[in-house]
């Protein structure tokens, strides 16, 4: 048994890495594109070739308003901190989560637009597409209240799991019933994570039984703090 169980293990491995390559040429090849990119999905920019650490410092987050045939157009969180960090940074990569993958383009022309906040990302070929990394998940039970963008009253729910990637939580308020695809911000009063009891989602997946939601949520980048904190502090299966 224990023959055939290392024998499964190395061929999944086998599987999901030749997967990961077919992937990757689909997406430079034409078969993804910016035209999977639709508005209200959350976007991460930051200087090329940047590794996964530099993200804690120099990645600055927004939000698709629009997807035009070869533009982006971008709503910045930070707007006077990412308008200097253009003055520097003069070739830049956009990461964007779409479902489970995140398609990144480098070498990217992005400039203000119109409105104050705004910028046009112009993109002129395909993206590297990867699968997005999988991290361990935490068992969580703190109260917490979860908000739609746009929605002035909150949703008392609590928490699941949590992990860098993403996050759950259960509510037995039937207003999340139909809010897939939607994104939310999840207040956790009493998560002892340092900087990250505010968190933003978006809905991928919602189940019910017996009139408790179990809502699973990616986040639009990969949380580095919480990786951590996890890595250091939970060892459970």
């Amino acid at each position: 048994m224990l023959s055939k169980y290392e024998e499964t293990s190395v061929n999944v491995e086998n599987i999901e890495t030749v997967v990961g390559g077919l992937m990757k040429q689909l997406g430079t090849g034409g078969f993804m594109g910016v035209m999977d990119i639709k508005p209200g999905m959350r976007v991460v920019l930051t200087n090329e070739g940047a590794e996964e650490d530099d993200l804690k410092n120099n990645a600055y987050t927004g939000e698709i308003l629009e997807q035009t045939e070869n533009s982006l157009l971008v709503q910045m969180e930070e707007d006077k901190q990412f308008q200097l960090f253009l003055q520097s940074e003069k070739r830049l990569q956009i990461r964007v989560v779409v479902d489970n993958t995140v398609y990144a383009w480098n070498n990217l022309l992005v400039k203000p637009a119109a409105n104050r906040g705004q910028f046009s990302v112009v993109i002129q070929d395909n993206p590297m597409v990867s699968n997005r990394r999988k991290y361990p998940r935490m068992p969580l039970m703190d109260s917490c209240t979860v908000k739609m963008f746009g929605v002035e009253n909150g949703i008392e729910s609590r928490m699941v799991n949590i992990s860098a990637g993403g996050f759950a939580f259960s509510t037995r308020d039937s207003q999340i019933a139909d809010k897939k695809g939607t994104n939310i911000i999840i207040t956790i009063p009493n998560l002892k994570i340092p900087g990250c009891r505010v968190l933003q989602g978006r809905i991928i997946r919602i189940s019910q039984s017996e009139g408790q939601y179990i809502v699973g949520c990616r986040m639009p980048e990969d949380n580095l703090k919480i990786r951590d904190y996890i890595n250091a502090n939970y060892h459970g299966e």
